[in-house]
């Protein structure tokens, strides 16, 4: 009976191997991406400047010919200004958003994977994915909650705009009048650069400064949860 204990803790030991999960590759496609994601948002801007120029040229030709249309053509003019603009910053939300998402759902597997994990971030609950492979790193690496507490409320606003930008094409959503205006009020509050349409039922963002700032947080974000898992050595049981 002896021997037999003897042979199991051993037999254990030998199964037992150490794990570093580098993610080097990961993070340099996450590099790569967040740089073509820049890029795009300075195309945007320039596209946006271009053809708004354009925009008021032509309407300032209309103008010259009917002048008792001026009220007309200025209000069409800042309505497509709105929808030019709002466009390309709103489509840009969507971009890193889905990067971001895709980035953490990868860390996730490849951490399954790698460390053995007998369960996925789906299994977690949370508030879409991101929520969710957030979750999923603070059980399964005891990433700093503290740190990520610190994030997480941003991304809750980002992903409400995202959202509302996704499913509801710009429009305020909520179960009743008054979460339409809370959102309303959120949004104002936390995106200064946003302007609404004359009903107030939709915004449209009119500079990059949301687009810039959630892109920072995104790659402060894959950064700190990169660095955490790198740090850290897995013991891994193999069967």
């Amino acid at each position: 009976m002896f021997h037999l204990d003897v042979l199991f803790v051993f037999t254990k030991k030998e199964n037992v191997k150490e794990v570093l999960i580098e993610l080097n590759m990961l993070k340099e496609r996450f590099d790569y991406e967040v740089k073509y994601l820049k890029d795009y948002l300075n195309f945007s801007i320039e596209s946006v400047e271009e053809r708004t120029n354009r925009l008021a040229d032509r309407i300032y030709e209309d103008t010259l010919e009917n002048p008792d249309l001026e009220g007309m053509l200025q209000d069409m003019y800042e309505l497509e200004h709105k929808a030019i603009s709002s466009y390309l910053y709103h489509s840009s939300i969507v971009l890193v958003y889905t990067v971001f998402e895709s980035t953490l759902s990868q860390i996730c597997t490849e951490l399954k994977y790698s460390a053995k994990i007998p369960f996925s971030f789906d299994d977690v609950s949370g508030g879409g994915n991101i929520m969710k492979s957030f979750n999923y790193l603070k059980m399964s690496t005891s990433l700093p909650k503290m740190e990520i507490e610190r994030i997480t409320p941003k991304f809750g606003k980002f992903q409400q705009l995202r959202n509302s930008i996704a499913h509801k094409n710009g429009r305020f959503s909520g179960k009743d009048e008054n979460a339409i205006e809370r959102q309303r009020n959120l949004f104002m509050q936390e995106f200064p650069s946003i302007e609404l349409s004359p009903d107030q039922k939709q915004f449209y963002i009119m500079d990059s400064k949301p687009v810039v700032d959630f892109i920072e947080l995104v790659e402060r974000a894959i950064h700190l949860v990169v660095s955490h898992i790198k740090a850290q050595t897995f013991v891994v049981v193999e069967t």
